[in-house]
């Protein structure tokens, strides 16, 4: 009986912990918008199934592929 009091307690305890609405996450990075003179010149392949993979050519895209989400 003292082991079944003693785990209760702990999950109750546990419970409550984790119910905690202190965040420590950080938050997420800011992304700056695009600049006006982004522009999309072609998209390659026009057609095609699901899961495609598509090329686009154009001017000003981001170079880093991290900061598109």
């Amino acid at each position: 009986m003292k082991n079944l009091k003693t785990i209760l307690i702990f999950v109750i305890a546990t419970i409550i912990i984790s119910c905690s609405k202190d965040d420590t996450s950080t938050a997420p990075p800011v992304i700056t918008p695009p600049s006006s003179n982004l522009a999309i010149s072609s998209i390659n392949p026009t057609s095609g199934p699901k899961n495609t993979t598509i090329f686009l050519t154009g001017v000003d895209f981001v170079q880093m592929l991290s900061a598109i989400s």
